[in-house]
């Protein structure tokens, strides 16, 4: 079984290349790796469009060359992607391969406007492939009700094993209840901007600190509102909030192993978002919304608290019965470290795509 697998520079920021560092070892020598996508971040047009172009001339003679048996695609369902990442689709398709398509970001508002010219695109590229991986289930919904009758699958995004090696003695947290002992420390870790929830998450610590003084809310991450972010934090004088910027590698894990609590309010168009199964793996109780595959998974009250609400106030309450009761934050990150274990871990979701991709060569499927 030889498999190509398109993915971005694995060694720049995002999604897709940390899901492939994460789960690259545990492939195996039947993976072969294509780099598509920027190289250096920021591109002018011109510079784009040759770019886009070589890519392609370079993946068509991968395609005639290489003697693979399945090409692994690594879209989003976003509006650019339909045009750019389908001509790899289309080109994968003609050259006789098993296709996968494996959408990691996804746009739900684009889902109304797949009609038309761009519906009809969608599906006269796309809709080739053998095999459509999501991050949830409601976007595999979507695709079969669009006519999609091929497999759907619904995957996971992956953490690394090293996170599960970690002694149990080092992931105990404090025992404070944010009146007294140590404060603690409640973990916002994203892309800082409106719709990864850094406003609502501000906003409910604000109001759990007016009444705890022992907690601290700690912000990691960089993003276009981090400035607007910190001006809110000064003009409402919001104490203990520490603004990190952006973490990885060893700071990142101290950072999970010192704090008590995830809070994520997001309200972003999410697959599957990587900082909150991290979170779990690390043993922390989380704050979140039901964004994509989060809904599918997480259990309000066993793995921490969930709401579609917007409003701060809610997960204001959600944040403070978590930081009065820290026997039920250990309980609850117990149960969480354990059941990312065994769902996450990235020789398991490497294993589940390996026999997808077996699956496919022996011209089988999975509904």
């Amino acid at each position: 079984m030889k498999i190509l697998i398109a993915t971005p520079e694995l060694s720049m920021q995002g999604g897709v290349a940390n899901f492939f560092r994460t789960i690259r070892p545990f492939l195996g020598d039947e993976a072969e790796f294509f780099t598509v996508g920027s190289r250096s971040g920021r591109e002018s047009v011109p510079a784009t469009m040759m770019r886009m172009a070589g890519d392609l001339w370079r993946f068509r003679s991968k395609l005639r060359s290489g003697g693979h048996d399945v090409v692994h695609l690594n879209p989003s369902f976003v509006p650019k992607a339909l045009v750019r990442d389908g001509m790899f689709v289309l080109a994968a398709a003609l050259s006789g391969k098993r296709v996968l398509v494996f959408f990691h970001g996804w746009d739900v508002g684009l889902q109304d406007r797949i009609e038309g010219v761009l519906g009809s695109l969608f599906r006269a590229t796309f809709f080739r492939a053998d095999t459509i991986a999501v991050l949830a289930s409601r976007f595999a919904d979507f695709l079969r009700e669009r006519g999609f009758e091929r497999p759907v699958i619904v995957e996971t995004t992956a953490v690394d094993e090293e996170v599960f090696r970690i002694p149990e003695d080092e992931l105990r947290r404090d025992t404070g209840d944010g009146k007294q002992g140590n404060a603690v420390n409640v973990l916002f870790l994203s892309r800082v901007e409106a719709a990864k929830g850094v406003f609502a998450a501000l906003d409910a610590f604000a109001r759990v600190r007016s009444r705890l003084p022992r907690v601290r809310l700690l912000v990691a991450g960089e993003g276009p509102d981090l400035e607007a972010a910190k001006r809110r934090v000064a003009d409402e004088g919001v104490q203990d909030v520490e603004f990190l910027g952006y973490v990885r590698g060893e700071e990142k894990e101290r950072l999970f192993l010192k704090s008590d609590i995830y809070l994520f309010p997001t309200f972003y168009p999410e697959g599957l978002p990587i900082s909150l199964i991290e979170a779990m793996a690390y043993g922390l109780p989380a704050v979140t919304r039901p964004a994509g595959g989060v809904a599918d998974f997480f259990e309000h009250g066993n793995m921490g608290f969930m709401s579609e609400s917007e409003d701060a106030g809610v997960f204001a309450d959600f944040l403070e019965k978590l930081v009065r009761a820290p026997a039920r934050r250990r309980e609850i990150g117990a149960y969480n470290r354990g059941y990312a274990a065994h769902r996450f871990a990235a020789s398991l979701v490497a294993r589940r795509l390996l026999e997808t991709y077996g699956r496919m060569i022996g011209g089988a499927g999975s509904d």
